[in-house]
């Protein structure tokens, strides 16, 4: 009877090791979700105010600052899902931003925020980029690269949630025009991003990621 009992309890404690290890692996799934544009119509234009439904989440097109506090406001802007593969990410397509900024509000408030970028540095049309967390919108613009001005900047206050930038870059090889690489935003510990906005005079994204 003993022995009857000791391999039952043997075997519960087996069910009961798997059942947590496939809640903790479920878990570290569920705590990362990306975008990659892959679901919607390549080569639509969507103007200020449209929204672009990933399935999951929503994106919408907001108008581009040329300066702090001083919206674009004319004809020509759009973002547009393009079969392209200038930022870097994993696959085509990914999303162009010409004089445009693109507002993400997670469903829930997230830690981290991650995705590729590439942006133009033709001398005709000098970099210019927004971006923006928790309602603190910050206009980057310079000869070489723009986005880049952002790495290490913080963002937000205290009211609102605070977090970090981190970019990393690299300028364009010999007779190309596109800065690229990487943008991360981490929220202070503790602390939350509650909204966040990309975008630029003429930027690509792409495998867009929120931590949880």
């Amino acid at each position: 009877m003993k022995e009857y009992q000791s391999k039952v309890m043997r075997s519960m404690v087996g069910m009961l090791s798997a059942c947590c290890l496939a809640m903790v692996i479920h878990d570290a799934q569920a705590a990362q979700q990306c975008y990659d544009f892959g679901n919607l119509p390549l080569n639509v234009q969507h103007n200020v105010g449209d929204f672009l439904s990933t399935g999951t989440i929503d994106v919408q097109v907001k108008d581009f600052y040329l300066t702090s506090g001083v919206p674009y406001g004319a004809l020509g802007q759009f973002a547009e899902v393009v079969d392209k593969n200038i930022a870097g990410g994993a696959s085509r397509p990914e999303l162009w931003t010409y004089l445009t900024t693109m507002q993400v509000t997670p469903q829930l408030p997230v830690t981290k925020v991650t995705m590729y970028f590439a942006e133009s540095t033709s001398p005709y049309n000098l970099p210019i980029a927004n971006l923006e967390v928790n309602g603190d919108m910050r206009v980057y613009n310079g000869l070489a690269q723009a986005l880049p001005q952002a790495h290490l900047d913080r963002f937000g206050t205290a009211s609102t949630g605070r977090a970090d930038v981190v970019v990393n870059w690299t300028p364009p090889p010999v007779n190309t025009k596109f800065n690229h690489g990487t943008l991360e935003i981490t929220a202070l510990p503790g602390e939350y991003i509650h909204t966040f906005s990309f975008g630029g005079d003429d930027h690509y994204f792409d495998d867009i990621c929120l931590v949880w």
